[in-house]
């Protein structure tokens, strides 16, 4: 979890990497330019390398969690049908191809649901970080983007 913590939080980071590199490029001074310049894309590396370990950390974790739930859940199943009275499948909606398919098929909707979960803790991080941020630099922008956050989240789930 926390591994998503941090890759939510570093791409609000990037937008202040990339203001104060093009503020970096506005310098006439061309040792002062190269000088800032290399410190922003140092900076925009590290964020970028601690980024990828991040998600590959959060989203392998996650990945594993899905894998052992649907395992569980797989088990239990199968166990629950052993315990079945022999009459209960010669009935038609019991037949094995049925309950084979129900044992591959369905269960799995359990385990890639987890990893669609992974999302939501890494974008609430990335918002409380970046409302942050925004009332740093400047707390009337960002009471015009908490204004328009429903409107942004309606957008990305339809």
């Amino acid at each position: 979890m926390t591994a998503l913590f941090i890759n939510g939080a570093v791409n609000p980071l990037f937008g202040i990497l990339i203001a104060n590199m093009l503020f970096a490029l506005m310098k006439t001074d061309k040792e002062e330019l190269r000088s800032d310049s290399n410190t922003w894309c140092l900076g925009m590396l590290i964020c970028a390398l601690v980024a990828l370990f991040a998600m590959a950390i959060g989203k392998s974790l996650f990945g594993v969690l899905g894998e052992n739930l649907t395992k569980s859940i797989r088990i239990e199943l199968y166990k629950s049908l052993i315990t079945k009275n022999i009459g209960w499948f010669d009935l038609k909606e019991n037949a094995p191809a049925i309950l084979t398919s129900c044992l591959a098929n369905d269960v799995q909707a359990f385990g890639a649901s987890t990893e669609g979960i992974s999302t939501i803790p890494e974008s609430m991080c990335a918002i409380l970080v970046g409302v942050g941020l925004g009332f740093y630099y400047s707390w009337r922008l960002s009471l015009v983007a908490l204004g328009a956050l429903p409107f942004m989240i309606l957008g990305g789930a339809i």
